[in-house]
Parts: structure tokens; sequence; C-alpha cells
């Protein structure tokens, strides 16, 4: 990958990419450091056998398992305010404060899973549960509007964040993505 995996403290994650050996792009995800030895990654659908392959072609002789796991049960919210009404619904939890830190809580004995992650240019938090319709119901409570995919779509293109297959292709050079800045390190080796 792209990154410096090897420097990820647990609780840490960062933008990495994954490219051909002519440098075209074939993959954008989150990697996450969850354990000594256990990582995660989050990555479009569209992107996410081309990873898996990707990973278990180079899987050669370590003791490493890949596990897929697809879930539609996220919540993305971002502004300015966002950190406030996490917050608010989750009182005494450290809610992540650097971009891509990640922490899981269990809360009303549920698991979520929250990482800091915007594609707006804002302030933003990715929710995994599997009881998103509560999310949902907390934030319409607190007078938190839901975006549809055209706002959200404007919001992330006057960001500067491209969509894989939208945007961009597996033809594009990193560089040309404007995604280099936050998924490639120079000084990993």
């Amino acid at each position: 990958t792209t990154n410096d995996a090897l420097n990820l403290a647990i609780g840490e994650g960062q933008a990495n990419a994954l490219l051909d050996r002519k440098a075209h792009l074939k993959a954008f995800f989150l990697l996450l450091r969850l354990a000594e030895n256990e990582y995660g990654l989050i990555v479009e659908k569209n992107q996410a056998e081309v990873l898996y392959t990707h990973l278990e072609n180079f899987h050669f002789v370590e003791e490493v398992e890949v596990i897929q796991k697809n879930t539609d049960s996220f919540l993305l919210l971002v502004g300015s305010l966002s950190r406030k009404y996490l917050a608010e619904l989750f009182p005494n939890i450290s809610i992540p404060s650097q971009p891509y830190q990640w922490v899981s809580i269990e809360w009303n004995s549920l698991l979520y899973q929250i990482v800091s992650y915007s594609e707006t240019g804002d302030m933003g938090f990715l929710i995994f549960t599997e009881e998103i319709e509560f999310l949902i119901t907390e934030f319409k409570k607190r007078n938190i509007p839901a975006i549809d995919e055209q706002i959200y779509d404007i919001l992330r293109i006057e960001a500067g964040f491209p969509k894989y297959g939208l945007d961009m292709t597996e033809e594009n050079l990193l560089p040309e993505t404007g995604l280099e800045q936050k998924a490639v390190s120079y000084s990993k080796g």
C-alpha cells in the first residue's frame, strides 16, 4: 500500500491506496489498527473485491486471515457540530479527535465503532453499528438534517474528494486524484 502501516498505533488509522505496477489507482481505502496483530480496512463496495483479491494473491506463508465483512450498517455524520452531537449521544466516551482515529464502544448493549472521517472538508465521523435506525431517530430528535446523495456529492466535490467510479478510475494515477497528500508516505522505505 502507499502509506506507512507499520507505524500505526492501536486506535489510529490512515488513508491508503492500492496501485498497480504502473502506479494506476486500483483502490482507495482506510486502514485501521484494531489490535496488536489485527487491522481493519474500510473500502467502498465497488473496490472491495479488487482489494481482497490483491491481498489474497500476495498472501504466501504468513499466518494471515483475510475476512470480508460487507455492511450497509453505517452512518456518516459530518459538520462542525458533529463532535458535539456525538458527545451528547455517547456521554463519558472519548470521541476520536484526529483524522482516521477510531474507537469501539459498547453502549446500551450495542457495539458502535466510530472513525474520525469526512469527505466533505468538514469534521465528520463514520459510525458503524447494527442499529442504524436508533442513531437516525436520535439525530432527528436533535434536528440534525439528513442530506441526499446529490447534496453530499456537491459537498465532497467542493472539498476536492473524488469517488472511485465517478471521478476517478483505474486509468488515473494517484497524483491526478488529489488523494496523494492523504494516502502516501514517501519516507516509509
